[in-house]
């Protein structure tokens, strides 16, 4: 009964704190490494997405510039 509880109390402590401060440790290092992407390539984004017909000069269609 006592492994359970160990690793019920493991469990919570990766779940909560760990995880959630890695993540946000994680983006934040992305983020200013990066350039803030997430910003600067928005225009970008929605140029792709938005302005290409079926497939533009490169062949490269909206629907595989969403993810890029």
């Amino acid at each position: 009964m006592a492994a359970v509880y160990l690793i019920a109390l493991f469990h919570q402590i990766l779940s909560e704190y760990v995880l959630i401060y890695g993540l946000l440790g994680a983006g934040l290092y992305f983020t200013l490494r990066l350039g803030f992407l997430q910003i600067t390539g928005f225009k970008e984004m929605l140029r792709c997405t938005l302005g290409a017909d079926a497939a533009d000069k490169e062949g490269i269609s909206a629907c595989v510039s969403l993810p890029l």
